[in-house]
């Protein structure tokens, strides 16, 4: 299958999709539960659709948060290491999670109020001090929620370079962690700017600027911690506006190779572009300085060879019964941590998205559904994974 090269291919925004549909799905199991059970008789079903219909806009614009951070884990290119184009188009799919995680609440809790209008005229409204900007905030609060996601996203691109090469279990836990912390710094403060711009009329735009600061100041510092600077990764450095693409790479190299050749130009003849000179230069500098240095006999390959023999052991020995059974016990124990963390998140995830849809918090049926998400992604999605990758190779 060709990809159009002005549209590098990118699983990202395909990983994304995939990772909030399942956690949409536990989020909406938990809403039914709610729906069914915590109303009163009297409480007509549109009416509880009206009620629960604009905190839910608001909690699945939280899980893309989610999902974009576990999607850039392994899939956005932050740093540049495949190719420029495929990180600016990663950014460009990263804005358009966030600018639809901005759109959902800003048309959902509107919708909710106009259906509550319909359905529930005469119902109680919470009372706002005389004065305070409270519209303001609660339209400005889904912005904070779209920034969220891309910072999310960051985030998630530079937890997945550092935690690269760990082992596979504290690496995961890693990233659990990670996004909770993020969540924790973006949710508590968004609850508190609203309380303060409702009662005490601070300046509704601290809704934005509040919650986002501390997370993007955390993910700052993980960028840096990779080595980069924040111009780097948002493609602005100089110093990354003068790197060659794959084509005028390919080219001067193929000029440093022939250059001693008969009838073939030097590099100063056949290049003039500043940036192209300056790299083959230095490619002509590697090569005269290096090429000699890695010259090798035959006596000394058989030498190194007979070294490496006579150094190797000659057979593994065995481990005893006792590290056997003592390393089945830690990858036992490591198994249970890692899924019970995992466990935790989601259940914890699930009744905080509850809250902001207006739920009261339900630990046991939020413990059963994390249950359910961590058997689902353990035991069925490589399955499901391999299933589709069959699927594809059969419809070829």
């Amino acid at each position: 299958m060709t990809t159009d090269a002005s549209m590098p291919a990118s699983p990202f925004l395909r990983r994304a999709g995939s990772h909030f549909a399942k956690l949409a799905g536990l989020y909406a199991l938990y809403v039914a539960w709610a729906f069914l059970h915590d109303y009163p008789a009297s409480v007509s079903y549109l009416h509880r659709v009206a009620l629960l219909f604009g905190g839910a806009s608001f909690a699945l614009a939280l899980l893309v948060a989610a999902a974009a951070f576990a999607a850039a884990v392994d899939h956005f290119d932050l740093f540049g290491e495949r190719a420029i184009e495929t990180r600016k188009h990663d950014w460009m799919r990263l804005a358009l999670l966030g600018l639809a995680a901005c759109l959902a609440p800003e048309a959902g809790l509107p919708l909710s109020d106009y259906l509550l209008d319909i359905v529930a005229p005469d119902r109680v409204r919470g009372v706002v001090q005389p004065g305070a900007d409270y519209t303001s905030a609660r339209l400005l609060v889904p912005v904070a929620v779209g920034i969220f996601v891309m910072i999310s996203g960051v985030a998630g691109a530079a937890v997945g370079h550092a935690t690269e090469w760990w082992e596979p279990v504290r690496s995961r836990a890693a990233r659990w962690l990670t996004f909770s912390g993020l969540a924790i710094v973006f949710w508590i403060p968004v609850m508190v700017m609203t309380d303060l711009v409702r009662f005490q009329g601070y300046p509704p735009i601290l809704t934005v600027v509040v919650p986002c600061l501390l997370p993007a100041l955390a993910t700052c510092l993980l960028v840096r911690s990779r080595g980069y600077g924040v111009l780097e990764v948002l493609g602005l450095d100089r110093r990354q506006a003068d790197w060659l693409d794959a084509d005028a790479l390919e080219r001067v190299l193929d000029v440093v190779v022939h250059e001693d050749e008969e009838s073939r130009p030097t590099i100063e003849e056949a290049i003039h572009d500043e940036a192209e000179l300056e790299t083959a230069k230095f490619l002509r500098g590697l090569r005269r300085v290096a090429a000699p240095k890695f010259k090798i006999t035959d006596e000394e390959v058989e030498k190194i060879v007979a070294t490496a023999l006579a150094a190797a052991p000659a057979q593994a020995v065995p481990a005893s019964r006792v590290s056997r059974l003592r390393a089945a016990t830690l990858r036992s124990l490591a198994w249970v941590g890692e899924y019970g963390l995992s466990w935790a998140v989601l259940a914890a995830g699930l009744m905080l998205c509850g809250t902001a849809t207006g739920v009261l918090p339900n630990p046991a049926a939020a413990a059963a559904l994390g249950t359910l998400g961590v058997v689902v992604q353990t035991c069925l999605s490589q399955r499901l994974e391999r299933f589709v990758a069959n699927s594809r190779l059969l419809a070829r």
